[in-house]
């Protein structure tokens, strides 16, 4: 496995290494006007893979969901969201208003912009030491601005 392939847990912060050890979960429930919402769209360590040894590992805990908003947890492997219907997929997401448009356009960023999980952590230092200079949308940098910031990463 070279230094940046996999992508980090937004619980734990280590390196899901494979496909098969990821899961994307979300949560839906019904704001107070009864429309359908969802939030925290997040990508975790499938609990067989997880570092974390608690019952529920990386994941969700769906009694604490239900309880905080009715929330009910909805999930698919990690594997289900790599390929171009995956793509689809979120951005139906977003065109169906189930969860803020933010972060699927992050995650659509992390699993199918190369380099950009593991760059995305290190934009604001690469660009206050010169690295690159950015000429685009903040947090929409070019491919050549990606991989610039890896090769300075690399060195780090």
């Amino acid at each position: 496995m070279s230094k940046f392939e996999g992508w980090f847990c937004d619980t734990c912060g280590d390196i899901i290494k494979k496909a098969e050890d990821g899961w994307m979960e979300w949560i839906e429930f019904e704001d107070i006007k009864g429309k359908q919402k969802g939030r925290n769209l997040r990508l975790v360590h499938h609990k067989p893979a997880s570092p974390k040894k608690s019952e529920h590992g990386c994941q969700f805990n769906g009694d604490y969901e239900f309880r905080k908003d009715r929330g009910v947890i909805h999930d698919l492997s990690l594997r289900d969201f790599l390929g171009p219907n995956s793509l689809m997929f979120l951005l139906s997401l977003v065109a169906e208003n189930r969860l803020p448009i933010q972060e699927v356009l992050e995650m659509i960023k992390r699993l199918h912009i190369p380099g950009y999980e593991h760059a995305r952590f290190h934009f604001d230092r690469a660009i206050s030491e010169g690295v690159f200079e950015p000429n685009t949308l903040k947090g929409y940098y070019w491919q050549s601005d990606i991989n610039a910031i890896l090769k300075y990463i690399e060195k780090m």
